[in-house]
C-alpha cells in the first residue's frame, strides 16, 4: 500500500528522497522533491515530519500528499522555466553575429551615402548640375527612409538652379537682319532721235537702221 500511494503521488521523472532519523522514542522524516536538471529546484526546503511510528503510520500518507504534488507542480514550472531561459540565451548568442553584421552593413552604406552627398554638393557648386543629380540619385538608393525626404530636397534644388541656368542661356543677342545690297541697274539704250524733214521732202518709207551702241 505504502509503495503504491507513493506511485500515484508522484509523476514521471521526479525523485522523492526520504530521510528518516529516529529521535528517542520518535521519527524524523524529511521528504524532498526533486528532478534532475532543474537547478532551482535545489533551493526547496524539506517536508519534515515528527511523530510516533505509529502516528506516521496513520498519517504520513495523508501528510506528505498535497504538499508533494505541490511542490512537484512548482519543479515542472521552474523545469519549463529554465529550457525557456537557455533556448533564449542560446537564440541570442546565435542571433548576436547577424545583428552586428546588420549593423556594419548600415554603416557602410551610410558612409558611401555621404561621400555621395559631399560629391554632389561639390558639383553643385561648380555649377555642374547634371552630375550632381546623379550623385544624389544614388545616395537616395543608399539612404534610410528618415533621410530620403531630405536628399528629395536637395534634388529639388539642383533642379532649380539648373532651370534657372537654362534660361538664361536661352536669351541670345538679337541679330540683325541682313539689308539687301543695291544692284546697280542696268544702262537703257538711248532712244535715236526722230528725224526732221523739211516741207515738201520726201519720207522714206523704212527708217534708217541705227549703229549698235
Amino acid at each position: 500500500m505504502f509503495f503504491q500511494a507513493i506511485n500515484q503521488m508522484i509523476t514521471a521523472g521526479t525523485d522523492l528522497s526520504i530521510n528518516i532519523r529516529r529521535v528517542n522514542d520518535n521519527l524524523t522524516v524529511a521528504v524532498v522533491p526533486r528532478r534532475s536538471g532543474v537547478k532551482a529546484g535545489e533551493r526547496i526546503v524539506p517536508l519534515i515530519l515528527n511523530g510516533t511510528p505509529e502516528e506516521l503510520d496513520a498519517g504520513f500518507l495523508q501528510a506528505v500528499g498535497a504538499p508533494v504534488q505541490k511542490a512537484q507542480g512548482i519543479l515542472t514550472n521552474l523545469e519549463s522555466f529554465e529550457k525557456q531561459a537557455e533556448q533564449a540565451v542560446s537564440q541570442s548568442k546565435t542571433s548576436k553575429p547577424t545583428v552586428e553584421k546588420e549593423s556594419k552593413e548600415a554603416r557602410e552604406k551610410r558612409e558611401k551615402m555621404e561621400k555621395l552627398l559631399k560629391k554632389a554638393e561639390d558639383a553643385t557648386a561648380g555649377k555642374h548640375y547634371s552630375e550632381a543629380l546623379t550623385w544624389l540619385r544614388q545616395a537616395k538608393v543608399l539612404a534610410q527612409p528618415d533621410k530620403q525626404a531630405d536628399i528629395d530636397k536637395k534634388m529639388a534644388e539642383v533642379q532649380k538652379k539648373a532651370s534657372e541656368g537654362s534660361l538664361f542661356d536661352m536669351v541670345q543677342p538679337p541679330v540683325t537682319a541682313p539689308q539687301p545690297s543695291l544692284q546697280q541697274s542696268a544702262p537703257q539704250p538711248m532712244a535715236a532721235p526722230t528725224p526732221q524733214y523739211r516741207s515738201g521732202e520726201q519720207v522714206p518709207m523704212f527708217m534708217p537702221e541705227q549703229p549698235a551702241p
